[in-house]
């Protein structure tokens, strides 16, 4: 499963979360705009996936 993340919309505990992950990417702009400034949300394999967290979003991702 790959994640792509903007810097931007996580957290600094998130980011650590995301990095530890051997599939995750960051990227200064994802260009999501409108994702990015209603709330938290992940690129999952291509899709785009908001959730209430962003750790709600990974772990409907799968991630443990």
């Amino acid at each position: 499963m790959a994640i792509e993340f903007c810097l931007g919309n996580v957290d600094p505990e998130t980011r650590r979360r995301l990095r530890s992950l051997p599939d995750a990417r960051e990227a200064t702009c994802l260009e999501h705009c409108g994702h990015c400034d209603a709330g938290p949300f992940l690129v999952v394999d291509g899709n785009v996936s908001v959730g209430g967290s962003h750790g709600a979003v990974l772990d409907g991702a799968g991630e443990r």
